[in-house]
């Protein structure tokens, strides 16, 4: 399954967000089921899933050179992985988070992003923002 956003999500400095995956670019519908209200896929088949998500920041002058971001993988509502990720520059960067994990039959999946960079700042709408589950 792979789903993205489409559209520009402010993220305060300081406080993890929920990434508001709403477009579906492929859904096995016998394997996941994805809730674009929740912005959430429940695994239907359990078994070790390769989980990915790649976020956009978008540019903006409130960036600075090492200003801290996160991708957080929450499994079941916690916080199972994260990685954290200094921004490089104020321009448009991509961040990534990707871990393999032993999932249950409804199981929920979904990505929360966190920066610190003393002001609001945006994930830009694109493809490029996106999650993305595979069995293995």
């Amino acid at each position: 399954v792979r789903v993205r956003t489409t559209s520009t999500t402010s993220v305060p400095s300081g406080e993890f967000t929920k990434v508001p995956f709403d477009g579906s670019i492929f859904v096995d519908t016998d394997a996941y089921t994805f809730d674009s209200a929740n912005h959430e896929i429940t695994v239907e088949i359990p078994g070790d899933y390769k989980i990915e998500s790649d976020v956009l920041w978008d540019s903006d002058s409130g960036w600075s050179q090492g200003d801290e971001t996160r991708v957080a993988i929450y499994v079941n509502g916690a916080n199972e992985y994260q990685v954290n990720n200094p921004k490089g520059n104020t321009a448009r960067e991509s961040k990534s988070a990707g871990a393999t994990f032993d999932l249950s039959a409804g199981d929920t999946v979904h990505v929360e992003a966190f920066q610190f960079s003393g002001s609001l700042q945006a994930i830009f709408d694109s493809s490029s923002t996106k999650l993305e589950l595979t069995r293995q």
